[in-house]
């Protein structure tokens, strides 16, 4: 016998497929804002750290206060490179004239500790006599700490944007420039006239192992230049 085939409400269908309802202004669920860390950066930012975080420079003169400066020291920050360029007082140290008028030679009023590095070219005690060839002879020492000075700004810049309280490091650059007892002769005026410059730069302070490791490829480059720089610490003065 055959089976009855169900009437009306026996009826089986298949399941119907849900329709999928295209987003609209009313049925739009919006995802949820991100989370932003609640974390704080600490202390101020390096724009506004001093260029002078680590104190002035300091200035020795000579024994003969013709002869200008004898040594200058300077700990750079972070912001302590400027670019204004030579503001050195053409007429000091005072024996700058009487050397002039000894010998054909346009002497320069030359800086120990550079301009850019906020060493003032109106004290006599950072400038020293030197030729034309010994002042351009600086620049193979000053070169390499100014652009380690822009790696050591990267160094503070990482820290900060990693929650670190930069005005606590005490991480600089030492940077020292002297004059040589070795004069040109022992009389005036040419004993007012150093035979070389002696100049030294290291990287002064410490970082915890943390902030080491988030530095490490900028500090490595900051130390490479300062290793440049210390291969022309002789800077000769002479004609």
């Amino acid at each position: 016998m055959c089976k009855k085939q169900p009437k009306g409400d026996d009826m089986w269908e298949p399941p119907k497929k849900k329709r999928k309802l295209l987003p609209s202004k009313d049925n739009f669920i919006a995802p949820p804002p991100l989370r932003r860390s609640t974390r704080r950066k600490k202390g101020k930012p390096v724009n506004s750290l001093d260029a002078y975080l680590f104190g002035k420079p300091k200035y020795e003169s000579c024994t003969d206060f013709k002869a200008g400066g004898k040594h200058s020291s300077f700990k750079l920050g972070p912001n302590s490179v400027s670019s204004m360029g030579s503001d050195a007082d053409s007429k000091l140290p005072k024996g700058i004239t009487d050397a002039k008028n000894e010998y054909s030679i346009e002497f320069v009023a030359g800086h120990l500790l550079n301009a850019d590095f906020y060493g003032v070219g109106k004290n006599y005690k950072n400038l020293t006599i030197l030729t034309p060839k010994g002042n351009s002879n600086h620049k193979s020492f000053d070169g390499p700490i100014k652009i380690a000075a822009m790696y050591l700004r990267k160094v503070y810049k990482t820290l900060y944007n990693n929650y670190f309280d930069i005005t606590q490091l005490n991480l600089g650059i030492q940077v020292d420039v002297s004059v040589s007892d070795i004069k040109w002769s022992l009389h005036p005026p040419r004993k007012y006239i150093t035979q070389f410059l002696i100049c030294s730069a290291k990287i002064d302070g410490q970082l915890t192992e943390e902030q080491s490791t988030l530095v490490k490829s900028d500090y490595q480059k900051m130390k490479n230049q300062i290793d440049k720089a210390n291969l022309h610490s002789r800077i000769e003065n002479l004609p």
